[in-house]
């Protein structure tokens, strides 16, 4: 017990003292994630910068943490249209990702991306 404790306030300290990047801020989050620690900073980093990270790190988000960073005040986004691949391409793999259509305001998206979006939302998709 006492270990665990310890070794929380290490991994806390030591990532207290890393600066959070584009290439590192998934990793951080799951490493808060799994010793129980809070992650907000992550998710606020990542909403912030959602625009510029490199696709396979959104991509590597679970449901959760991408609902989490899709709600957060700070989500910046370009466009709808990389929101809507990403949630449908994971969305093949897990339908659970379907959930997040909910996010995607449709009326920043190309014509042939709010195809997609209506080819893919069904009322029991959608919460």
């Amino acid at each position: 017990m006492l270990f665990d404790e310890l070794s929380k306030l290490l991994v806390d300290f030591h990532l207290s003292t890393e600066e959070i990047s584009n290439e590192n801020c998934v990793s951080r989050l799951r490493v808060k994630q799994s010793l129980g620690l809070d992650g907000s900073d992550e998710i606020e980093f990542i909403a912030s910068k959602f625009s510029e990270l490199d696709t396979s790190f959104v991509r590597s988000l679970s449901v959760n943490e991408l609902e989490q960073v899709l709600a957060h005040g700070s989500l910046k986004l370009e466009n709808e249209n990389p929101l809507l691949d990403i949630i449908l391409e994971l969305s093949e793999s897990d339908e659970e990702y379907y959930s997040l259509l909910k996010y995607i305001r449709f009326e920043f998206m190309d014509s042939d991306h709010v195809a997609a979006f209506m080819d893919a939302i069904y009322p029991s998709r959608i919460d």
